[in-house]
């Protein structure tokens, strides 16, 4: 469709985005099935208005303390709650056995180090977390710069980043994260506060 044209792809919010309940089977070909819709989706977009990018360009990083979430001494034992549907039950029973796991691993640490990045081209900002966040990080920067695009395992993995819904709903990202809700809303206050600043310095 765009001979020349040179592709770029960028993980986005991949926490609670899967094709778990779409996907036909794991083979080769499905992966081309969805790779090929995703590609026709594409070609649809750029054929909307884009958006105008100068020359400007600008990046740095911070650092950031994330809080564990509190594990209960019975961790392992955490009920599931039933749903009838017995795709989620399984992912649920994975996510809580995990978690005896994510206790053994963390012991006596509070927090974890993370660095949180940014790339400035023109009006388009590139936000790094590293780390599988939630759609809802995404959405609550959007709606502050409808430019800027959260990127997803952006030079490391420290876990999925779950919202209180997810946790509420015993998602298997949210049982199998070391984290609460606290990780990404403080992750969303240092991204919106570098929206905040000057583009170029």
């Amino acid at each position: 469709a765009y001979p020349g044209a040179v592709c770029m792809f960028l993980n986005g919010a991949l926490g609670d985005i899967s094709p778990r309940y779409q996907r036909r089977d794991q083979s080769f070909a499905e992966v081309a099935r969805l790779g090929n819709r995703l590609g026709e989706h594409i070609i649809k977009l750029l054929a909307q208005p884009q958006v105008e990018i100068d020359t400007g360009l600008n990046w740095g990083s911070v650092k950031v303390e994330l809080p564990f979430r509190t594990f209960s001494t019975q961790a392992a034992a955490m009920p599931v709650i039933p749903t009838g549907v017995s795709r989620i039950e399984e992912t649920r029973a994975q996510g809580s056995a995990i978690q005896a796991t994510l206790h053994q691993a963390i012991g006596d640490r509070l927090t974890q180090a993370a660095t949180l990045s940014w790339l400035k081209i023109g009006s388009l900002t590139l936000l790094g977390v590293p780390g599988a966040h939630f759609n809802a990080l995404a959405a609550a920067i959007r709606a502050v710069s409808p430019h800027a695009l959260v990127v997803g395992l952006a030079n490391d993995y420290i876990g999925y980043l779950p919202t209180q819904v997810a946790i509420d709903f015993q998602s298997y990202e949210a049982l199998s994260s070391p984290y609460d809700a606290r990780a990404l809303d403080q992750i969303e206050a240092a991204l919106v506060n570098q929206l905040s600043q000057p583009p170029y310095q």
